[in-house]
């Protein structure tokens, strides 16, 4: 498949299927938990991010073309703003939400410390019941480490059109020990990313990660 100029090879194709239920959550080291209180406690013992870039990048860094140096960007997710702040740092407007409050101090501290805190605004969302409607028309979504079908569902419909999106989840594809319910089976992302509006321009799923690129057409 041919990107900015580059044939970028796709793996091989996995099959795909619907699992009964997608949960809505968060993974950090193995652990999981939907509560805020739980998030707020992790947090209050960290420092605020480096700027760092989608781990997409680092497993594939021909995608980097792909992201933007100017518009918009959701950060979904956000935790101490690592991301958030790297794409702010490439010139991105960027909105960054989190259940924790204090996860957003964080990512708000770490946009001040890289200098761009005029283009990060960081919010406190839950996000159990997918994103809010006023999140829309994005040249870049992130998604690092959060699954939750009702916003896998709707992704591509908040990117402008030629807009992409960032996501990685915790798989069961080549995990070396027994998954848990936080990990998704295989083919997950595939299935509730694909539309007729949605490009697929790189999946992989290898090593308990699974990690897609998509471009709305």
């Amino acid at each position: 498949m041919l990107v900015t100029g580059l044939m970028i090879p796709r793996p091989t194709p996995v099959t795909a299927h619907r699992p009964s239920r997608i949960w809505c959550m968060r993974c950090e080291n193995g652990f999981i938990d939907n509560g805020q209180q739980h998030w707020d406690d992790r947090y209050s013992k960290r420092t605020p991010a480096a700027p760092r870039a989608p781990e997409i990048l680092a497993i594939n860094p021909e995608m980097t073309p792909l992201v933007p140096t100017s518009g918009r960007a959701l950060d979904i997710a956000c935790g101490r703003g690592a991301q958030a702040v790297w794409l702010a740092s490439r010139g991105l407007n960027v909105v960054a939400i989190d259940v924790s409050g204090v996860a957003v101090a964080l990512t708000n501290a770490a946009a001040r410390a890289s200098d761009v805190a005029d283009l990060v605004d960081a919010r406190q969302q839950n996000l159990e019941d997918g994103l809010p409607g006023d999140l829309q028309d994005f040249d870049i979504i992130v998604c690092q480490r959060f699954r939750n079908r009702r916003i896998l569902e709707v992704l591509s419909r908040r990117l402008r059109s030629g807009g992409v999106a960032f996501v990685t989840v915790l798989s069961t594809v080549g995990l070396d020990r027994s998954p848990g319910r936080f990990h998704a089976s295989s083919g997950e992302l595939v299935e509730f990313l694909t539309s007729a509006d949605t490009e697929i321009v790189w999946d992989l799923e290898a090593n308990g990660i699974a990690s897609i690129v998509i471009r709305r057409t």
